[in-house]
């Protein structure tokens, strides 16, 4: 029997992350699936963003979205303290 470890990689975004710096990230985490790897995205709060959490849902969202080709969410968007993450898996 042989027993496959899945590694977990991470992307860190911030609610006001701009277009372009988020293609890049998304880029990043693209080949991080294609590799084989799980993905956790994660949207940290700082100060008073996080009173627009939605904002943060919102972007985890586009994410799922444009990785909706190469990935299944293996787990919901999920806010613990001041962190919001999404973890993907390569289909």
């Amino acid at each position: 029997m042989e027993l496959t470890i899945a590694n977990v990689k991470e992307i860190r975004i911030r609610p006001n992350t701009g277009k372009h710096d988020l293609i890049i990230k998304i880029n990043k985490g693209q080949k991080f699936l294609l590799k084989g790897d799980k993905l956790k995205v994660t949207v940290m709060f700082r100060g008073r963003e996080f009173l627009r959490t939605e904002a943060g849902y919102q972007l985890l969202e586009q994410v799922k979205n444009i990785l909706s080709e190469i990935s299944v969410v293996d787990k919901e968007p999920n806010l613990q303290g001041r962190r919001l993450f999404l973890i993907l898996s390569p289909k």
